[in-house]
């Protein structure tokens, strides 16, 4: 889910004044270890070119909004 999409779902949720307080990036690169990972990679076929272009797509937020 695209960082838009997502904070627009909290704003429909009922939550406002929404503010990013901070974004960290997970590049694809450091999770290749992981078996989850792993699988979903196998399951989808994906090439290395693929996995490059995937790289830094990940991003976990930290944010703030008021319910109401």
């Amino acid at each position: 889910m695209l960082k838009d999409e997502y904070l627009e779902k909290v704003n429909a949720a009922g939550f406002g004044r929404i503010e990013v307080i901070q974004e960290k990036v997970f590049p694809i690169s450091s999770m290749l270890n992981d078996p989850t990972a792993q699988a979903v990679i196998r399951d989808l076929e994906l090439t290395q070119e693929d996995l490059k272009g995937l790289d830094d797509s990940v991003v976990s937020l930290e944010f703030t909004a008021i319910k109401g």
